[in-house]
């Protein structure tokens, strides 16, 4: 129950942001306006992690580099969204982003990709990739 109210949650922060960073982007641009968002994130992250005594500085130390683009993903994730909004609205762009993640995450599972364990995909798994394809497709008319 916890995992599915925190993934509600991250999605409504997630609309929120969207809607801010576009508002953002039109005073100063979509770049900027990424920039400033991943700035705030960091700070903000910060210092959760110092007020709950969770920061552990050595620890950075352990991470591969390679997943610290994760991080950089987030500009292109964040220009990419305020593109989109402004183009196709919040609502056709929320779905086209979790369509593009679905599709993805299921070929890394299907996959192993990225240090993934591999998952079995059937028919249930495609249909209902297909079937939030079809919504999108409606949600465009």
């Amino acid at each position: 129950m916890k995992g599915f109210l925190a993934a509600l949650a991250a999605g409504f922060f997630i609309t929120l942001q969207g809607v801010a960073n576009t508002r953002i982007s039109g005073e100063l641009g979509t770049w900027q306006a990424a920039a400033m968002t991943q700035l705030t994130g960091f700070v903000g992250a910060l210092l959760l992690a110092l007020l709950l005594r969770s920061w552990q500085p050595s620890k950075l130390l352990e991470v591969k580099p390679i997943y610290g683009i994760g991080g950089a993903l987030g500009a292109f994730i964040i220009f990419g969204n305020v593109t989109a909004i402004q183009q196709v609205g919040i609502t056709l762009t929320t779905a086209l982003v979790l369509l593009g993640q679905l599709g993805l995450t299921f070929l890394i599972e299907w996959r192993g990709w990225i240090g993934v364990p591999k998952t079995r995909m059937g028919t249930m798994q495609v249909a209902g990739i297909i079937l939030m394809a079809g919504g999108v497709m409606l949600l465009s008319i």
